[in-house]
């Protein structure tokens, strides 16, 4: 069960995916799981309204495919009662490939087990974690989703390595100190609740 969440505008980047699914459907069992809005303005935000349900049936074709509303009170639980989560973006879009690591780190937090597309900052996350699941074509997409997909002790230890490195780097404490940091340089000094400057 591979698992994809987003915007429905960007739910076009699973065509990547396809062929490879494709393929990995004549080898194994596999499903995947998308969790956005049921509808979408395709310009502008407010205009060509557009039904996502439409648009996947189309992207995920021959491919079977289960679409969950995105819901805060839901969104957690369908997310881990998958196997494997997937962030496809296409490298040569310089705004998908610039888009910071948080959706990958929201998954981690799940101590789900993902692969990416190489981006920067995919990257970056996935070095700093020890892993590399971040793929920069097909052939690696393919190589690692073989590799996660019949290999449950590999997805298991990816989520816990996932988990471990946002525990341990992007901690909300962590965070505040951060925070804290950058308003100590810039002069004010926090004792308790209160700051002077």
């Amino acid at each position: 069960r591979l698992v994809w969440e987003g915007l429905p505008q960007t739910a076009n980047s699973l065509a990547f995916l396809r062929p490879l699914l494709m393929i990995l459907r004549e080898r194994y069992s596999i499903e995947v799981h998308v969790v956005t809005d049921r509808t979408y303005f395709r310009y502008l935000g407010g205009y060509g309204k557009a039904d996502a349900t439409a648009s996947l049936k189309n992207i995920l074709s021959d491919i079977p495919f289960y679409f969950h509303e995105w819901s805060e009170a839901t969104c957690a639980n369908i997310i881990c009662s998958c196997d494997l989560a997937v962030i496809p973006l296409i490298l040569n879009d310089s705004f998908a490939a610039g888009k910071p690591e948080n959706k990958l780190l929201l998954f981690w937090r799940m101590a789900m087990p993902v692969i990416t597309s190489s981006t920067p900052a995919y990257t970056r996350a996935m070095g700093a974690a020890g892993m590399s699941y971040a793929a920069k074509d097909e052939a690696e997409w393919l190589t690692l989703l073989e590799c996660l997909i019949s290999d449950e002790n590999a997805r298991c230890s990816a989520g816990l390595m996932g988990k471990s490195y946002v525990e341990r780097v992007h901690s909300e404490a962590r965070l505040l100190a951060q925070w804290d940091a950058v308003f100590e340089s810039l002069g004010f000094n926090f004792n308790g609740n209160e700051f002077t400057s």
